[in-house]
């Protein structure tokens, strides 16, 4: 079969990292997701988890996740923070209820 002028869906394999181990939520939370998403496209996407410590820290994570290495990563806000904005200290901002008000000065 050949397409002419639409593009073609390809089948991949999705790579997710995270900074957890395997009995933590948000790893049984990504293998979930990968299980759903394979039933959902009936087979042709499937994801891989990269659980802790197998991509590294999660200043590495966050570096590979530039680089296009993995696809995906679960990521705390304070290790994003401490990655794109080194100069702003996570630790020392007000801790509000609710994400929309809280203070991000990168």
């Amino acid at each position: 079969m050949v397409a002419s002028g639409a593009s073609v869906a390809q089948a991949k394999e999705f790579r997710l990292g995270l900074i957890t181990p395997l009995p933590h939520v948000w790893t049984k939370a990504a293998a979930e997701f990968g299980k759903d998403l394979g039933a959902r496209t009936g087979g042709a996407h499937s994801v891989n988890v990269f659980p802790a410590p197998r991509l590294g820290n999660e200043a590495r994570r966050i570096l590979l996740l530039q680089s296009g290495a993995p696809d995906m990563a679960f990521l705390t806000i304070a290790g994003v923070c401490r990655t794109a904005c080194p100069t702003s200290e996570p630790s020392t901002r007000p801790a509000w209820s609710g994400l929309s008000r809280m203070p991000v000065r990168c």
